[in-house]
C-alpha cells in the first residue's frame, strides 16, 4: 500500500466518520481495505448497478447525480473526509446514484462483507464503523427533509395553479356557451 494514502487515511480529520477510533484502530481498518486513485470524470459507482463497495474520500472531490425520467440532477458533493456507498454495508442492493470524480481522487474502499467477517477479530472497530455509518445515512435523510417538502410544495403550488388556470378557463367557456344560448347579459 502507498506509505502516504495510509498515512492520509490514519491522519483523517477528526470530522471524518473515523474520529471515533484511535490511530491504532483506524490502521487495521485501513488493512482491511484498499487504495483506489480515480481521475476528473471518473465514474466510481453507476445508478442502477451493484455497488459492494464502503468508500473513503482521501482527497478530491466527487459529485453525486441521481437520473430520473431522463433527467439527471446533481444531488451533493463530496470531499475529503466524506464515505460514500454507506448503504452498501447495510443491504446489497443496486446503488441508488452515480458517482463521479469533479478532480483527481483519492480514495480508500472496504467490500461490506469483509467488514463483517472482522466482527469476531474486531468488534469495536466494526461496532463504531456501523455506527457512524448509521449517523451518516440518519443526518443525510435528515438533509433531504426540507428538500423534499420544498419539492412537494412547489409541485403543489404548480398542480394547484394548474388546476385554478382549468377551472377559470372552464368558467369562461360556459360563461360564453351562456352568451352564445341566451344572450351577453346572462352570465
Amino acid at each position: 500500500m502507498d506509505q502516504e494514502l495510509i498515512q492520509k487515511f490514519v491522519n483523517s480529520p477528526s470530522t471524518s466518520w473515523l474520529s471515533d477510533l484511535d490511530a491504532e484502530e483506524r490502521q487495521v481498518l485501513c488493512q482491511l481495505g484498499d487504495f483506489l486513485q480515480l481521475q476528473t470524470g471518473d465514474i466510481l459507482i453507476e445508478q442502477g448497478e451493484q455497488q459492494p463497495f464502503l468508500y473513503m474520500i482521501l482527497d478530491g472531490s466527487l459529485k453525486v447525480t441521481v437520473a430520473s425520467d431522463g433527467k439527471e440532477s446533481e444531488v451533493a458533493r463530496l470531499s475529503s473526509g466524506n464515505s460514500i456507498g454507506e448503504m452498501s454495508m447495510v443491504d446489497q442492493d443496486e446503488a441508488s446514484a452515480t458517482v463521479t470524480a469533479v478532480d483527481r481522487c483519492d480514495l480508500w474502499r472496504m467490500r461490506h462483507d469483509r467488514l463483517l467477517e472482522c466482527w469476531m477479530e474486531y468488534p469495536r472497530i466494526v461496532a463504531v464503523v456501523l455506527l457512524s455509518l448509521f449517523a451518516i445515512a440518519v443526518r443525510r435523510i435528515k438533509e433531504m427533509n426540507p428538500q423534499l417538502a420544498a419539492l412537494k410544495n412547489k409541485q403543489s403550488n404548480e398542480v394547484g395553479a394548474k388546476l385554478d388556470e382549468q377551472r377559470k378557463r372552464r368558467i369562461d367557456i360556459a360563461r360564453r356557451i351562456m352568451e352564445s344560448k341566451f344572450g351577453s347579459g346572462v352570465a
